[in-house]
């Protein structure tokens, strides 16, 4: 499958590029395989439906570019403030032939307040709280989006302890976690 070759092929890009320059801890690729997985499952949650879909802090592009790969009838939009990981994800989308992908280097904040067309979808992943990503995104609520962010297993048993939680907490499958709420 064509896609499970580009997948590879960004890994192995992934892997050379932080060799050069540190886009995330050589620590991690310990759980590398971990994070591509949650960021195909992320992608098979919010489906290959031409839906504009907007990544915040999207750094090393997990799940950016899984997302643009597995999906490519969606439209992808990385939105990165690091100016060395947007240079990464801008070449990742030219090597990897991605014309479903761009990359915005602007403070997550700054993009939501100027943005015109609402994405369908925005999600995160590694990137702050559920709480913290509710705030940034508050110019949105009300415009019909979907936030589907994946969790750790700490974050969703304290989601589910809470008594106010007023959302769907998605699920859990085979050790991965996602938060999946309308607005």
């Amino acid at each position: 499958m064509k896609q499970n070759l580009l997948v590879g092929q960004y890994i192995d890009l992934l892997r050379a590029y932080n060799e050069k320059i540190n886009l995330f801890s050589r620590h991690s690729y310990d759980t590398l395989d971990f994070h591509v997985q949650d960021s195909i499952n992320l992608a098979n949650i919010i489906s290959n439906k031409g839906y504009r879909v907007m990544d915040m802090g999207s750094g090393s592009g997990l799940p950016s570019v899984i997302l643009a790969i597995m999906n490519p009838q969606n439209r992808i939009t990385a939105v990165e403030s690091k100016s060395k990981k947007c240079v990464f994800l801008k070449e990742a989308a030219k090597v990897l032939g991605l014309g479903n992908y761009s990359v915005q280097e602007m403070d997550i904040r700054e993009y939501v307040a100027h943005l015109k067309e609402s994405p369908r979808i925005v999600t995160a992943k590694a990137f702050a709280s559920y709480s913290d990503i509710l705030k940034m995104i508050k110019p949105l609520i009300g415009r019909r989006i979907r936030l589907v962010v994946p969790i750790s297993k700490s974050q969703y048993e304290a989601l589910l302890a809470t008594t106010q939680a007023t959302f769907n907490l998605g699920y859990q499958s085979q050790g991965f976690y996602y938060v999946d709420q309308e607005f």
